[in-house]
């Protein structure tokens, strides 16, 4: 997302955010955005939910800016895509948000508030990412849909 959809994201804010806050957030995203083309690459993995993907915050044409970045990032070979099915009864995230790393020694890291909270998220998260066909074909139809 580029900073004019970052700034239309966080301008739709509950509660209201003030400008500074807002600019703070932009300026915190687009740093975070520069670990995708970081040399050397960082190995990074996203699992995305459809349903917010369809859902046109900030307006259509912010969203199809949003789904172009999303495909721009899929075809990056240091990052994996996965969206999770509307279908699946449960995963990984439904008890909050958590974040996996890998250091450079492959010491693999989780951040989460339980112990079975990762055996949960291990046991929950798709082991067959979404292809970038399949993606750019899923994503192309979410943005014909809004015209």
């Amino acid at each position: 997302m580029d900073s004019a959809g970052s700034v239309s994201f966080f301008t739709n804010h509950h509660p209201a955010l003030d400008d500074e806050e807002i600019e703070g957030r932009v300026v915190a995203r687009m740093e975070r955005q520069k670990l995708h083309t970081r040399r050397p690459a960082a190995d990074i993995g996203f699992v995305l939910e459809l349903h917010p993907l369809t859902r046109p915050t900030g307006g259509h044409q912010v969203c199809k800016e949003q789904l172009r970045h999303i495909l721009d990032v899929a075809q990056l070979r240091n990052v994996q895509i996965q969206v999770m099915a509307p279908d699946r009864t449960t995963h990984a995230g439904l008890n909050g948000p958590f974040v996996l790393l890998e250091t450079a020694e492959r010491i693999r890291l989780a951040y989460v508030r339980t112990v079975a909270d990762v055996q949960r998220m291990l046991r929950l998260l798709p082991d067959v990412p979404v292809d970038p066909v399949e993606l750019e074909s899923l994503l192309a139809v979410v943005a014909t849909s809004w015209r």
